[in-house]
């Protein structure tokens, strides 16, 4: 049998030209160079940019039919060589998350926290299908927004408002160009990719480090090809057992813990550096007061309008990272709170204001900048619409935001309203991606934050119940979304120890 054939899936002459290639790795480290400048705002570029080398593959759009109408996508790529070649197992493939962000980019960006990886491993990031830089989807160009749709809606009426502006939003993407990728960016097809990619890379198995959405695509990985699974580890696990309604009172559930640990931080601190009150109850109640004044009238600030989207996105993305969030977090709410003055919030929240078209639901913000944001926006929204058909409605909305507030006051109806965000997506669901059981693959590790606002920490169990291969997990008793790139050096040491020798942690393994 052609060696090519033999590659390719049992039963799969037809992807065998697929699985024949191999990487033509070439020099980019002026390109790396230069996105490292834009992302950081200065010109200094760390010595790994000179080693970069950027590659493709092909892979077809759509796999049930490789060689049909649907035609081939490119995937970008970029590799940073084991720095100890003697010593060097193979490569690890990495996803940052999203879905919709550039692995190239984010790699290029944090290259130096993998440093120890790389001594061993070829460091390997793609730009998903979809992606930047892999047959990216394009949408029309964003509509003129209008007057701003209340993304906290207290109303029926609200909610049909934030459905309708969904849906008009996402006539955006009926173009035809958009319409001839949306079918094929969701994650099943992505872990078909990660396959072609092994093969090109020339690994008789994956070894993998995902993050946040990456963990789903790594769970997908593991479903497909468990007999082509090496060392996964998961970090920041997504729950496989949660709908859309579920995803919106889990995270509820866990902004508003997370938010509940930055207050009590904050008010063991003092008065002067946390003017919300003197315990953490009267702390919760002052921002609550603070974000429902928002709701009868928006603030004009230096940096944009503070309406209660804003206020939610700035506080959001301040609990995503407990070292670098938390302290500017501080200073933002006590501007607002003792000087009224709500421009840092907005900074926080990148300038933006609600305008009915964001994702709303507190999952996948990106680590990096250099990435095009309407296109990043466009792709994660394409990717996570293609992967279910759940369509919620706004009465789906009323008969959840009761329950949503209740889990939190700030954070329960925005995130119940993200519930609307496939409201008239153009492309139906592929629900491939629900199951994940990988009975017969090697066990994974699973790593957990108990604090994590975005993948809530109960959804890394329910991962490894539902893949049932003894995957194992390991608590990071933390804040923040995501563990490795956190300066514990408990879990720093696990997941190396794991990829690098395949020794899991103990069972009920902790670490701080």
């Amino acid at each position: 049998m052609p060696a090519a054939q033999a590659a390719a899936p049992p039963g799969r002459p037809d992807l065998a030209r697929f699985y024949a290639q191999r990487i033509e790795w070439e020099g980019c480290a002026d390109e790396m160079a230069q996105l490292l400048v834009v992302e950081r705002g200065d010109v200094f570029v760390p010595g790994h940019a000179a080693r970069s080398e950027c590659g493709r593959v092909e892979v077809p759009r759509d796999y049930a039919h490789p060689n049909g109408s649907a035609g081939t996508a490119t995937i970008a790529m970029l590799r940073l060589k084991a720095t100890d070649p003697k010593h060097r197992l193979g490569s690890l493939v990495l996803n940052f998350g999203g879905p919709g962000q550039s692995g190239v980019t984010a790699l290029n960006s944090l290259a130096e926290s993998f440093s120890r990886l790389n001594t061993r491993y070829d460091l390997v990031a793609h730009d998903p299908r979809g992606v930047r830089g892999s047959d990216p989807v394009f949408c029309e160009p964003p509509l003129d927004a209008g007057a701003p749709v209340d993304q906290t809606p207290d109303t029926r009426a609200e909610a049909v408002q934030v459905a309708d502006a969904q849906r008009a939003h996402n006539a955006r993407c009926k173009n035809k160009d958009a319409l001839a990728v949306l079918p094929w960016v969701g994650t099943a097809d992505s872990a078909r990719d990660l396959d072609v990619i092994r093969v090109a890379l020339g690994d008789d198995s994956l070894s993998y480090l995902g993050f946040s959405y990456g963990t789903k695509l790594g769970a997908a990985y593991l479903h497909q090809f468990p007999g082509k699974a090496g060392r996964l580890v998961l970090d920041g696990v997504d729950d496989p057992t949660l709908d859309a309604r579920g995803i919106a009172l889990a995270n509820s559930r866990a902004f508003q813990k997370a938010l509940e640990n930055f207050l009590t931080d904050c008010v063991h601190r003092g008065a002067r550096e946390c003017p919300l009150g003197a315990t953490r109850a009267a702390a919760e109640k002052k921002v609550e007061t603070l974000f429902n004044a928002l709701d009868r009238q928006s603030l004009t600030t230096d940096a944009g309008l503070l309406d209660q989207s804003a206020f939610i996105r700035g506080v959001e993305e301040s609990l995503y990272n407990q070292a670098g969030g938390w302290p500017h977090l501080r200073t933002a709410l006590t501007g607002l709170a003792v000087e009224h003055d709500g421009s840092a919030l907005v900074e926080l929240a990148g300038g933006r204001t609600g305008n009915g078209t964001g994702s709303g639901n507190g999952i996948g913000r990106t680590v990096v900048t250099a990435d095009d944001p309407v296109q990043a926006s466009d792709a994660q929204r394409a990717v996570t619409c293609r992967d279910t058909n759940d369509r919620p409605t706004a009465q789906d909305y009323v008969d959840t935001v009761s329950q949503a507030v209740k889990a939190s006051p700030v954070f329960g109806k925005s995130l119940a309203a993200g519930m609307l965000q496939c409201t008239g997506w153009p492309v139906t669901g592929d629900t491939r991606t629900l199951p994940v059981d990988a009975a017969s693959a090697p066990p994974a590790l699973l790593v957990a934050t108990r604090g994590d606002p975005a993948t809530p920490y109960e959804g890394a169990a329910h991962m490894a119940a539902a893949l049932g291969n003894h995957s194992r997990v390991l608590t990071y008793e933390g804040e923040g979304h995501g563990a490795y790139l956190t300066s514990s050096a408990c879990v720093h040491e696990h997941v190396e120890r794991f990829l690098t020798t395949k020794t899991l942690p103990p069972e009920n393994a902790t670490c701080t």
